[in-house]
């Protein structure tokens, strides 16, 4: 889930917690603008480097209220974490902010002895202040002073690695008690109750046998594993510690052995501690017994949910059965198959885990009949066809089958796309310095810059040899099978002549969005409170917005169809997190306003994962596909096909999806190996549920994020930065969000033109040619 803030209004990417939408009381005098207001100008004047506007607010809001932020910092023992003790601290965290500002425009002019004592003072005066990032998450203004002066004195902001507290020796895993059946016959050992209803249950009448079929770690053999020889080792060699949440620092461990054995005798709810067994399992390469941990879950504990680093649930009895169609079709010689497997979960598109209703059909694993691999399957030739949506060069049919596909100038189109928007090193929509790709031309020769003149640096020297000759993005990407690239008219102009040779010499089309006021593009409102989709004046910018954007681009031959939004359910700077049903209901009067100005192409939102979907489906009739940003790990995307199709009977594509190409203690070839892993096996879910696939059959394709990486996420554009922006589904568990692209610029020295292709780039050659 993560948030691309690629175009901001005033290139700001974070602010101080007066960005976030507050109960404003009367606690500051009418007579006197409040610190929040004042931080909020700053920050706009610091944007567009207008020193003297910004030093005006900062000093403004410390002589109005430092003494107040004085008395806050003296009464706090540790950093606010709730909302309510966040609040609390609006006006600390703002001066703390205005001297933060302060000190970056010292660093900017050159001037660090004045920047060093502005932001040793925030370390000394101000460890408790905090801001608010508008990717999804607070700072330590503290902390980014101590980086900031460490980049001045030695021009690194690397800390020092906190060391693995988990085991970090490499063992293998070797069952003690592997159980006596692969494929476990439940049947035999107890009862399945109301299948397909809320009150499904499965009733254990056997646990002797039960447990000695599973085996080892596997529910209910809770017991097997403490007898297993290698738990008791592991113990005394100190391996296994037992300390609090012991077995979260064992996820990533080398040592699979203590891992398991970890896991398998963790204070965890039953099905998150299954789920996570069965992953150490698959890394030991003990794919049935992994197997038995994901389908345990699903008999025993359909309802078990965890939640993710955003606060948002997750459904481990889906993931599970996720996981189980993943490892069947990666391992067909197991001659298994999953069939009949479903959990529902009623109300599960909110956050609010309380008022969900399970409803559960475990399914059961049969053989693969071998005639039925012979079997051919449908084709579109002799299917009928059961709707369409667009009657243009573009337009969607769905089968009698219930499958959707998308066809252009009659022939199905598979997306096979990209995010491109290759950045220079050193430039950031953080401090505006970020510049338009569609028309740098850095080297002056008269020819835009990344799509003509980027080369590949094959023996990754981080310089361009003879034989290196420039050849283009455009052409690697269209070597790489790419067809599709996925770009939005805001804030930048749209060079159409470049899009144009796009598509006529190297045959890729363009998904063109409109951000439909996220981060505030579009709409005209202030960062705070952000875009209101109720707010009459902001919908009409909004519609306006969208109909240049239409008028413009409508006749092009390049676009594919129109993309509304960019994960906007998140909220930042917009509420359609908190009131979703406007916006999707906005959206929607705007696809119906797109279809009266050109009816040759569909319209999609790019939505975030599957938040608020049924929302969509009863507020966006209008909207002919569902897109998503979703980043669920190496196995897909899990239920989001068939939640997408029983809720809305739409077509749906991934609007982003991707995993970073550095691991910590890694080697780069290692890094981009697990990378290249993780798209493809997002790419194999994607084709499985294809039209006539084994899957829910509503799938396009989807948009890899990215092509390059892009060095401005962390804050520091010149710098490569390795730290962990956030924890998910990715390998070893960091989310590096500046190591996404499929292709790097090496140590960024001749960017924007050098490249080096990752193995994640052949893998798609290899997949897309």
């Amino acid at each position: 889930m993560r948030q691309n803030l690629k175009f901001l209004v005033f290139g700001l990417a974070f602010c101080t917690l007066a960005c976030l939408p507050t109960d404003r009381n009367s606690a500051f005098a009418q007579d006197k603008p409040s610190s929040g207001e004042l931080i909020n100008k700053a920050w706009a004047a610091h944007g567009k480097r207008d020193v003297e506007t910004a030093f005006k607010y900062i000093q403004q809001c410390i002589d109005l209220y430092k003494d107040e932020a004085d008395r806050i910092e003296a009464n706090l023992k540790a950093m606010p974490k709730s909302q309510d003790e966040i609040k609390a601290s609006q006006v600390l965290n703002d001066v703390a902010t205005a001297y933060f500002i302060q000190a970056e425009t010292y660093m900017r002019q050159d001037d660090k002895e004045k920047a060093k004592k502005a932001f040793q003072m925030i370390i000394d005066k101000y460890p408790y202040a905090q801001a608010w990032d508008q990717r999804g998450w607070y700072w330590s203004i503290a902390e980014v002073a101590k980086q900031s002066i460490k980049k001045m004195e030695t021009g690194s902001i690397e800390v020092e690695k906190e060391k693995p507290k988990a085991s970090q020796l490499v063992t293998k895993l070797v069952l003690y008690d592997p159980g006596k059946e692969d494929f476990v016959d439940y049947e035999k050992y107890g009862e399945f109750t109301n299948v397909g209803t809320k009150d499904y249950k499965y009733i254990i009448k056997d646990q002797e046998g039960l447990s000695a079929a599973v085996g080892e770690g596997i529910y209910p053999n809770t017991t097997s594993v403490r007898w297993d020889p290698d738990y008791k080792k592991a113990i005394k060699e100190k391996r296994i510690k037992n300390y609090k949440d012991e077995e979260w620092d064992f996820v990533h461990s080398p040592d699979l052995e203590a891992a398991f054995l970890k896991w398998a005798t963790a204070p965890q709810p039953e099905g998150v501690k299954l789920f996570y067994e069965g992953l150490i399992l698959e890394k030991a390469g003990l794919i049935k017994h992994a197997l038995k941990a994901y389908y345990a879950i699903v008999v025993h504990f359909p309802s078990s949910y965890g939640i993710t680093y955003f606060h948002t649930p997750w459904y481990v009895g889906h993931a599970a059965i996720s996981k189980i169609n993943f490892l069947l079709r990666r391992h067909p010689e197991l001659g298994y198959k999953l069939v009949d497997a479903d959990i529902k979960i009623i109300n599960g598109f909110d956050k609010d885990i309380s008022n969900d209703i399970v409803i559960t059909n475990p399914g059961k694993f049969v053989k693969v009949n071998i005639l039925d691999k012979l079997k051919p399957k449908p084709s579109s030739d002799f299917l009928s066809i059961k709707k369409r949506r667009g009657k243009g060069r573009v337009h969607l049919v769905q089968y009698e089958t219930g499958d959707w596909q998308l066809i252009v100038d009659n022939k199905p189109y598979v997306i096979k796309g990209v995010t491109y928007a290759p950045t220079k090193v050193g430039e950031s929509p953080d401090d505006g310095t970020l510049t338009n790709w569609m028309y740098d031309d850095f080297n002056h020769n008269n020819k835009i810059d990344g799509p003509y003149d980027a080369f590949v640096d094959k023996n990754h020297n981080n310089i361009q040899d003879a034989d290196e000759a420039a050849v283009g993005d455009f052409e690697l990407m269209k070597e790489m099978g790419v067809n599709t690239i996925r770009v939005y008219h805001q804030p930048f102009p749209i060079n159409k002549e470049l899009l144009r040779d796009l598509y006529n010499r190297y045959g890729i089309m363009v998904i063109m969005g409109d951000f439909l006021g996220k981060y505030t593009l579009g709409s005209g409102a202030p960062w705070d409170p952000g875009t209101d989709y109720n707010n009459p004046e902001h919908r009409k910018n909004m519609m306006e917005s969208v109909t240049r954007m239409v008028m413009e681009f409508k006749d092009e031959p390049f676009i594919l169809f129109w993309l509304l939004g960019n994960e906007n359910v998140y909220g930042y700077a917009c509420n359609a997190d908190k009131d979703p049903q406007a916006f999707f209901k906005f959206a929607n009067e705007v696809a119906r306003q797109i279809k009266i100005l050109d009816p040759e192409h569909p319209v999609a939102i790019a939505s975030g994962d599957v938040l608020f979907l049924d929302k969509f489906a009863r507020n966006s009739p209008d909207i002919d596909i569902f897109g998503a940003n979703a980043y669920r790990g190496d196995y897909g995307f899990g239920f989001l096909w068939r939640q997408v199709k029983d809720e809305a009977n739409r077509a749906a594509f991934i609007t982003e999806y991707g995993c970073p190409a550095y691991i910590e203690g890694k080697s780069r070839e290692e890094a981009e190996s697990l990378q290249a892993q993780y798209h493809r096996g997002s790419w194999e879910d994607i084709e499985a549920n294809m039209a006539f696939g084994d899957g829910a059959g509503n799938a396009l394709g989807g948009i890899a994020f990215e092509w390059l990486d892009e060095w401005w996420k962390a804050y520091e554009p010149s710098i490569h930065d390795t730290k962990c922006s956030w924890i998910g589904p990715f390998p070893y568990g960091c989310m590096h969000e500046e190591w996404l692209g499929v292709s790097s610029q090496g140590d960024g020295k001749l960017s924007p033109f050098l490249r080096q292709l990752r193995q994640s780039y052949y893998m798609y050659k290899k997949t897309w040619r």
